[in-house]
Order: C-alpha cells, then structure tokens, then sequence
C-alpha cells in the first residue's frame, strides 16, 4: 500500500499510463474494420470513398483498444491503406509516417515505401504557390502541394535509408531539383546516389544529370571551379564505369567534356590577362603555359601564345 500509484500492478492513470488491453474487443473491432474495407473494394465513387473512411476509423480504433501489439500495427497499416484508398492522400500520409515511427522496422515497410513514394510523386506533379489554399481536393493538402511531395521523399529517406526503394527517392528528389533548376541541390542530391547506392540502376543517369547539373551550377570566371571539378570527375567516372551507355550518349558526353575544357582554359586565360595587365609577367606565363599544356584544343590556347 506505500507503493507510488504508478508503481502499482495494473494501476491505470488516464493521460499517463496506456488503458488496459482489451484483446477481445480489439479483434472483433477489427473484424469490423475488415468487413467495411471488403465493402468499400466492391462501391464505386462516393460510396466508395465514404466506406474506406469508416474503416481507417474502425482500424485506429481497433488498434488503440490493444497498445504496441501485432494487432496495432497491422491496424495503423490498414488504416493508412483505407485512407489511400480513399483518395485521402494527406490523411494517409500522416497514417504512414505515424507507423514507421511507432514501429521503425515494421513488417509493412516496403509496402508503406511503395505508398509513400505514390503519394510523394503524385504531388510533385502541382507547382502551386504557397498561398494558394486548396479546399476542394482531398487528393491534396492545403496548400503548397509540390513542396510537401518533395518534403514526403525527404522524409522517406531519412525514416528508412536502407529500404528498397531509397535509391527510387534519392533519384526521385534529385530529378525534382533538376526540372526545377536548382542545379547545385540537383547536383548534392545525385552525388548522394552515387556515393551511398552503389549497386543502384539509376548509376548512370545520375552520373549523366549530375554532370549536366554541375556544369548548370557553374558561375562564370569570377566564382569557384568546384562545380566544373565536379563535372570533370563525374564525366571521368561515368565513362570509364559504363562504357556501353556512354557511348549511347557519346555525342552529349563529348559536348560536356568539351565544356569543361573551355570552361576550365577560359579561367586561366583571365587569371593570366589579369596577371598581365598587373605586369606580372611571370605568373602570367605560368598560367598561359598551363593553358598550352592541358588545353591546347581550346580557343584560348592561340591567345596563350601571345602571351607567352
């Protein structure tokens, strides 16, 4: 009787300690549940969608009468997949997300992966503004519909980086960032597929696009030559890695590499010119010197010569 409440065999604090498990009821409300989702796989339209709400709630009722059991998780699933089902995208959504979270190595992971990246595709499909508010879609949420599919993706691959589909998302959000010109986040997001998915199919493509970014994100002479270092390497790996792609693309690929060179010759030349106009002679040599050696199939190698 001195035992803290808490403490205290089966004792149950509403707000602080679960409810007891009711088993039975949470099988039969379950069974409800099943029934209700058979239902609504035979309506069509409205009918349809109005049965598969029922039985998302039917589910997460199920699943709170018995806490962290079998029978939860299977509930929050099917709860998600009655939502889906529903066209309720935003709703099965949070469903999704909420039973990785209570289950991170779920039975149903792949399955809720697959969903996910339906859900996440589908919405990158609406650039809409911020402030455009939707109230008559239930396909979509509120407002900024793009951005939440981008943000569905990003989570995904942080709630579940070795799952397989991660390369598909990693590609996915990659691919967003290149429609949408944002070329050095294009540019990260392919150089992560490559670094941590090696044996992914989207190899190639993402060496091809993450060339194509890095070469997008370039500034001109006045700003860094990571972007053009990037590029470089990237063209040098893809074509010694996948030969019999590159020489598909071979026509790109060598307007690429030549790019680089033009780029890269096109720095030193201003640095030399620069250098020059300072009557530093010397160091205006080494860099025209430089272009002579490395880029003697640019334009800037006849002006190097005059330098020189």
């Amino acid at each position: 009787g001195n035992r803290p409440l808490l403490e205290q065999a089966g004792a149950w604090i509403p707000g602080l300690t679960d409810k007891p498990a009711d088993r039975p009821k949470a099988q039969e409300t379950y069974r409800q549940a099943d029934a209700l989702f058979e239902q609504a796989k035979d309506a069509q339209g409205e009918e349809r969608r109005s049965l598969f709400r029922k039985a998302a709630k039917k589910y997460s009722a199920a699943g709170k009468l018995w806490r962290s059991s079998y029978l939860e998780q299977d509930a929050m699933f099917m709860a998600a997949e009655s939502y889906f089902f529903a066209e309720d995208y935003p709703k099965a959504e949070n469903q999704y997300v909420k039973l990785v979270k209570e289950y991170p190595r779920t039975r149903w992971q792949d399955q809720v992966d697959r969903r996910r990246m339906e859900i996440g595709h589908y919405w990158l499909q609406f650039p809409d503004k911020f402030y455009n508010v939707n109230f008559t879609d239930n396909k979509r949420p509120l407002n900024d519909t793009e951005n939440h599919g981008k943000r569905v993706l990003e989570k995904m691959r942080l709630d579940s980086p070795t799952s397989r589909l991660a390369d598909d998302v990693t590609m996915e959000i990659a691919n967003t960032e290149f429609k949408r010109e944002n070329w050095p986040e294009a540019l990260d997001a392919y150089r992560d597929l490559i670094t941590v998915y090696p044996d992914s199919p989207h190899q190639f493509d993402a060496h091809f696009l993450g060339a194509k970014s890095a070469l997008l994100a370039y500034q001109g002479a006045q700003y860094t030559s990571e972007p053009l270092d990037q590029a470089e390497k990237l063209l040098s790996q893809m074509v010694k890695q996948f030969s019999d792609k590159s020489q598909e693309n071979k026509d790109q690929i060598r307007e690429m590499i030549a790019e680089v060179k033009f780029r890269k010759a096109e720095r030193l030349y201003e640095e030399s010119q620069y250098r020059a106009n300072r009557q530093e002679y010397n160091a205006a040599k080494i860099y025209a010197d430089n272009i002579l050696e490395n880029y003697e199939d640019t334009p800037f190698a006849d002006k190097a010569r005059d330098i020189v």
